[in-house]
């Protein structure tokens, strides 16, 4: 087994090239930790404009259980679509997902379906 130098979101920012090379695994979790800046980031903007309540939340990791019931789908269901979710956090043999990103996931899903047909 090779090990893989991660880079940092700073350096992928300034070479996106480096990413196509990683890992599906590293992706994912780089993924999830750029999407928890990116709300964190646009908390502040979204709570000025009038549409946020608060300071921004901190983005937690959901184990399986948790995001098979957000989701309405099985626990067998997640293990096998795990990999096509930008959410999903892989830590070795532990599979989690950013609460964040399934919360804005489940918007995307949601504004999807009330799109109208063109």
């Amino acid at each position: 087994m090779t090990l893989v130098e991660v880079p940092t979101l700073e350096a992928i920012a300034r070479d996106p090239a480096v990413a196509v090379q990683l890992p599906p695994d590293a992706r994912a979790e780089l993924l999830a930790r750029a999407l928890a800046v990116v709300g964190a980031l646009a908390a502040p903007a979204v709570a000025v404009n009038g549409a946020g309540a608060g300071a921004p939340r901190e983005d937690r990791l959901l184990d399986v259980q948790e995001a098979a019931r957000r989701l309405n789908v099985s626990t067998d269901y997640i293990y096998r679509h795990s990999r096509e979710w930008p959410f999903t956090v892989r830590r070795g043999r532990k599979l989690g997902f950013s609460e964040q990103g399934l919360t804005e996931y489940l918007h995307q899903v949601q504004r999807r379906r009330q799109a109208p047909l063109t």
